[in-house]
């Protein structure tokens, strides 16, 4: 018997191998006409047939490119590239096609080519599974020109925070670190992004429920370095996010960045960016000259310790010689506050279950504090105990066994560790010791 997922695979790899004649409504997908339900959303035919693909208009949608890739799906549009979902026609796999038309806008088409010789080129010398893979670009001829790529099965970053509330801080930890950790080997190979934001990270949802997150578009992406001419001059990145050397065309480095990634960190936790408005120009004099906001600010119901506020503070600093030096540091923070996090986590759960499980008094209530029946102290919980109460160093110890930090007497019960140090025998003829004595 063949399972659900083996017969939608061979479906989509029969659907592939095929000239598609019509599409479907709900996705846009390419659909063939004798097809029960579309094979990529599950939509039912009409009654009346799938409509044919003439009308929806697409000219890249059902062709085949190259003879090897069959475009079966729209996933994108940009301001001079449309994405595409393609299909393997001799294997079971699928990927994504960037379709640039260098006749778009005012661009100069040559000057397109060797950006995205230069985008390829730079991903191809990282291997960081939180960077979208490049494969190769295709000349599709008519002044378009085609970047094989992997597909992600996601949401970006811009629609998952929009599609509910903010994200809860250990998401947004575990998503920026997995970010940092992609930029920082591209910043280790002296490339810098430039047009990090939510729409440029794509999170996909694994089996187990973990996000993964992955780093798309370096298209603009610029290299640092004497030996390498910057293709790309002026303002270049989006103004939601930029970094104030951006806005003023300054010289940049991989801070620039990391600038960025704070802006980010933002607007994961409160929903919106740094320093929202309809007007860019406004947009841009905020980013120059007024203090980022604090989280707590924009999201008053929501708890920030003090060392997040610190560090999405220093990563928005407009003096970047202020933020953190590189992204070793601020993944170094995080794992601090996710470390931190998860410890009071379990210390409330700890105390939930502790309360639980104190002793009824004499009027049935539970105890405020569990007593130990034959003493009049209160059981000390081994996190409220002072280590020093615990172990005692063996310099605060003279020869004769007291501490020379309190010189007074103290009972022999009161003395740290007595029971485990025994202090030498004071006795002029002690016993002999049969394992540390010969015995005369």
């Amino acid at each position: 018997m063949i399972g659900p997922t083996k017969r939608n695979r061979s479906a989509r790899l029969r659907a592939a191998q095929q000239q598609p004649t019509c599409f479907c409504r709900r996705c846009r997908a390419a659909a063939h006409a004798e097809e029960p339900a579309c094979v990529y959303c599950g939509a039912p035919a009409p009654e009346k047939g799938w409509p044919p693909l003439a009308d929806l208009g697409d000219p890249w949608l059902g062709r085949t490119i190259d003879g090897r890739y069959r475009v079966t799906r729209r996933i994108g549009r940009g301001t001079f590239a449309d994405v595409y979902r393609i299909d393997s026609v001799s294997i079971a796999r699928h990927f994504a096609i960037k379709i640039i038309d260098t006749d778009r806008g005012d661009a100069d088409p040559e000057a397109i080519i060797a950006r995205l010789d230069r985008e390829v080129d730079a991903l191809s010398q990282l291997r960081n599974p939180h960077i979208v893979s490049f494969y190769e670009i295709l000349d599709l001829g008519g002044g378009h020109i085609g970047v094989i790529m992997d597909l992600v099965d996601g949401v970006t970053l811009q629609q998952l925070v929009s599609q509910g509330q903010p994200l809860s801080t250990h998401r947004a930890y575990t998503i920026l670190r997995q970010v940092a950790n992609g930029l920082l080997e591209a910043h280790k190979r002296q490339m810098i992004h430039r047009d990090l934001k939510p729409d440029n990270i794509m999170v996909e949802r694994l089996p187990a429920g973990d996000d993964f997150a992955r780093i798309l578009d370096f298209g603009v992406v610029s290299t640092t370095g004497s030996s390498t001419v910057r293709l790309t001059h002026g303002f270049v990145g989006t103004p939601l996010y930029a970094s104030p050397e951006q806005i003023q065309d300054l010289p940049l480095d991989w801070r620039s960045d990391i600038y960025s990634l704070g802006a980010i960190l933002f607007f994961m936790l409160t929903g919106h960016p740094p320093f929202p408005s309809n007007n860019t120009y406004d947009v841009l004099r905020m980013h120059l000259e007024k203090p980022p906001p604090r989280l707590a600010s924009v999201v008053p119901w929501g708890t920030f310790p003090p060392s997040l506020e610190a560090l999405v503070a220093a990563m928005l600093a407009k003096d970047r010689q202020v933020r953190p030096a590189d992204l070793s540091l601020v993944i170094a923070a995080l794992d601090r506050l996710t470390l931190e996090e998860t410890s009071e986590a379990h210390l409330d759960n700890h105390s939930t279950i502790d309360r639980n499980l104190r002793p009824l008094d004499r009027h049935g209530q539970r105890m405020s504090h569990p007593t130990n029946e034959h003493s009049p102290e209160p059981i000390r919980r081994h996190r409220d105990t002072p280590l020093s109460g615990v172990l005692k160093l063996p310099s605060d110890f003279g020869d004769d066994g007291h501490n020379q930090a309190d010189s007074s007497p103290r009972k022999r019960s009161q003395t740290p560790l007595s029971g485990i140090l025994k202090r030498p025998s004071r006795r002029k003829n002690p016993t002999p010791n049969t394992f540390t004595e010969p015995v005369e």
